[in-house]
């Protein structure tokens, strides 16, 4: 089974979710960091798993998308059509088999018909392991000093989005075990 790394966010409304999973005994166990409120938030640590069967399920997936080339194909008048959300968002995931990355996939901003190649694999990964852990068996826990490790592995990679930024780091500041 693959080691798993997903967020989700949304730019207005104030959230960050962080997700690990890699493999135990029943399947795929999930560490699920939630940060609510945006920079003055709250955060929610929760523990859950998906069952093998699923989760190979979820992994033929993430394959699939892995291997997609989406391009948009303009139509006439395009640029008197093109539409766009203020809906900001953050979608990444990053997927590894056997030490090797099956896929990686990161969009933050707002969607727009001229984006959507951009943004695709991010937002349909995300996706797929949102209906994975849809129906995962969640117990929710204090923070422990043993969180900091998913959020510290997300910390060395760049984040060039200011609310994305911002989220990390109040997470930083609510896990007990700062240094």
């Amino acid at each position: 089974l693959p080691v798993l790394r997903w967020e989700s966010g949304s730019g207005h409304g104030q959230k960050l979710h962080l997700w690990r999973a890699s493999e135990d005994s029943r399947g795929l166990r999930v560490l699920e960091l939630t940060l609510s409120g945006g920079a003055r938030g709250t955060v929610r640590v929760r523990e859950g798993w998906i069952p093998r069967a699923r989760a190979f399920g979820a992994l033929r997936q993430l394959a699939v998308l892995a291997r997609l080339e989406p391009r948009r194909r303009p139509q006439p008048g395009d640029f008197a059509s093109e539409s766009w959300s203020s809906a900001n968002f953050h979608a990444r995931v990053r997927c590894e088999v056997a030490g090797e990355t099956v896929l990686a996939a990161a969009f933050t901003g707002s969607p727009s018909t001229s984006n959507l190649p951009d943004r695709f694999r991010a937002e349909a990964a995300v996706r797929v392991l949102a209906q994975a852990v849809a129906t995962a068996q969640w117990t929710e826990r204090a923070p422990r000093a043993s969180d900091r490790e998913a959020l510290r592995e997300r910390q060395t990679e760049q984040e060039t989005v200011y609310w994305v930024r911002q989220r990390l780091r109040r997470l930083d500041e609510v896990l007990p075990g700062r240094q």
